[in-house]
């Protein structure tokens, strides 16, 4: 008796393992993919604002230096000072980037608005590491291919995105440019 209930509180750990890996390599997919979309729309930035090419470098520099530069001294801190909840405050982070970015008309307002998505990356790095190794009762190699899944699909989903949401947008332009001109 004692040996089936051990053996279903087992089960049910590996299943609560394997779905907070679930939602984990889901919420590392869409961090990543949404750092996929700062630089794919980068031509429509160019063309809609009128920006230099040293302008979009100063707003990849921006990005860069939040989301990859910072993330090992987060990393580093997180190491030192875990904290569970920093993978909600990096999203949020990352959420404010990306609402300030669809309103920002200035390209102050997008450095700030790029910069405030690559620290939501940085702060959400570390913990979702520290998650997939806490998960001790996942094997190794399912832990490291949630990782690796999501950075494998994240540029082609967001290259499809922009790509299907910019034909969205222009084929909307040319049927409102049709009527009015009608």
């Amino acid at each position: 008796m004692v040996y089936n209930q051990n053996t279903s509180n087992q089960q049910a750990a590996e299943s609560t393992a394997f779905s907070i890996l679930v939602c984990a390599g889901l919420s590392h997919f869409m961090n990543d993919m949404i750092q996929s979309v700062i630089p794919s729309i980068y031509p429509i930035i160019k063309d809609s604002y009128g920006f230099s090419f040293a302008q979009i470098g100063i707003i990849t520099l921006f990005f860069q230096m939040m989301s990859s530069i910072l993330q090992p001294f987060t990393g580093f801190y997180a190491d030192r000072h875990p904290r569970p909840y920093a993978l909600a405050i990096g999203m949020c982070f990352t959420l404010a980037g990306l609402l300030s970015l669809a309103f920002a008309g200035t390209f102050t307002l997008i450095i700030l608005s790029v910069s405030l998505i690559g620290l939501g990356s940085s702060v959400f790095h570390p913990e979702a590491s520290r998650v997939h190794r806490w998960r001790r009762a996942a094997k190794k190699a399912l832990r490291s291919q949630s990782f690796k899944l999501a950075e494998t699909a994240e540029m082609p989903s967001a290259r499809f995105l922009r790509h299907s949401w910019y034909n969205r947008s222009a084929s909307a332009q040319s049927a409102g440019s049709r009527l009015w001109l009608s």
